[in-house]
C-alpha cells in the first residue's frame, strides 16, 4: 500500500513524533510511505528525528498556492497513493489542497485532529490575551476576534469532516466536544485512535536516591502554556530553593519563556533544549510526591 502523510511542517512536536512512528512502522511492514509538509520548520524547530528511507517533500507555506498544487499533483501522479493521512485536522488548507488534486472517489483521505475540537493555537492565544488584558476597549476587541475565530474553527472542522473519508480524534472524551462544537446530520465517519506509545526499557529506581529535580518535557509553544509553569515556579521559589526546574524541549515560545524566567530572577531553572529521552528518563532524575502535589495544586 502507498501511504502519503500530509502535515503542516516536520518540526519538533507531537504530530511529528506520531508521524515518525507510524511512517517507520508502515515502512517496516512493507508499505511505501511519503511525507509532504506544507511549511518549512521555523528557526529553532527543525526536526531532530529521522525517517528511515522515507522521502520528505516541503511546500512553500500553509496555503493552497500554485506551487503547492503543482508540487502535490506531481507527488500524487508519481507515487499513486492508496491512502492520504491529513495530520493537520484543525486547518482548512491541507484538505483543500488535497481536494484540488485528488478526486474524493479515487483515493481515501483520513483526517486526524491532534487537539481538542474546542481549542487550537489561535483560540488559546486570544483567550490568554483576554485574561491578561485590563483595558475595557481592548477586551471588547479581543472578544470580537475570539467570536469570529471560533466560527472559523467550526467551519474548518466541518469542511474537513465532510470532505474526508474518515475523521479521527485522539480520545473518546473528544467525541462529545466535537458534536457540541460541529453541527452535522450524522457522525458516522468519526473514529477514535489513540496516539501510538513507545516506551524505553526502565530500571526499577525506587530504591535509588533521586535528585531534587522537577522536569518538563514537551514542545514550547502557546498550546503547552510553559509560561504558566514559570509563574508557578516563581510562587514556589521560597519553599523550593533546593529544587531545580529543568525544561526540555524547543519551540517558538522558548525565548519568551526564558525572558519570563529572567524577569522573575529565577536561578534554579535550566533550559536544556531538545534531548534524547534516554538522557532524562534515567535515574536519579525524579520528583518527590510532596512537590508534585504542590505543583498540581498551583497549576489548577
Amino acid at each position: 500500500m502507498n501511504i502519503l502523510f500530509t502535515l503542516k511542517s516536520f518540526a519538533v512536536g507531537g504530530v511529528e513524533k506520531v508521524t515518525l512512528q507510524l511512517a517507520n512502522k508502515f515502512k517496516e511492514e512493507g508499505h511505501h510511505v511519503l511525507v509532504f509538509a506544507l511549511c518549512s520548520p521555523t528557526l529553532g524547530e527543525s526536526s531532530h528525528h529521522v525517517l528511515q528511507g522515507i522521502d520528505i517533500y516541503i511546500g512553500n507555506g500553509g496555503k493552497v498556492s500554485k506551487y503547492n498544487i503543482d508540487a502535490y499533483s506531481s507527488i500524487v501522479a508519481s507515487f499513486s497513493p492508496d491512502v492520504i493521512i491529513n495530520q493537520w485536522g484543525q486547518n482548512f488548507y491541507p484538505l483543500r489542497l488535497i481536494r484540488k488534486v485528488v478526486d474524493q472517489d479515487k483515493i481515501k483521505v483520513i483526517t486526524v485532529l491532534h487537539c481538542s475540537p474546542k481549542m487550537n493555537g489561535r483560540l488559546y492565544t486570544l483567550i490568554r490575551t483576554l485574561t491578561d488584558s485590563c483595558n475595557l476597549w481592548e477586551r471588547m476587541v479581543i472578544k470580537g476576534k475570539l467570536f469570529l475565530t471560533r466560527i472559523a474553527s467550526k467551519l474548518c472542522l466541518t469542511y474537513n469532516y465532510v470532505y474526508s473519508d474518515c475523521f479521527v480524534l485522539l480520545s473518546e472524551s473528544f467525541i462529545d466536544d466535537f458534536k457540541e462544537y460541529v453541527y452535522l446530520k450524522n457522525y458516522r465517519k468519526l473514529k477514535v485512535i489513540h496516539n501510538p506509545i513507545t516506551t524505553l526499557e526502565q530500571t526499577n529506581s525506587d530504591s535509588l536516591a533521586k535528585d531534587n529535580i522537577a522536569l518538563f518535557v514537551g514542545r514550547i509553544d502557546e498550546n503547552k502554556n510553559v509560561s504558566r509553569i514559570i509563574e508557578v515556579w516563581n510562587k514556589l521559589k521560597r519553599c523550593n530553593s533546593e529544587w531545580t526546574l529543568r525544561i526540555i524541549g524547543d519551540g517558538a515560545e522558548l525565548q519568551n519563556v526564558k525572558r519570563k524566567a529572567s524577569m522573575y530572577n529565577l536561578c534554579n531553572v535550566e533550559f536544556l533544549g531538545f534531548q534524547d529521552p534516554r538522557n532524562y528518563s534515567a535515574p536519579p532524575m525524579g520528583m518527590s510526591n510532596r512537590l508534585t502535589v504542590v505543583l498540581q495544586q498551583e497549576l489548577h
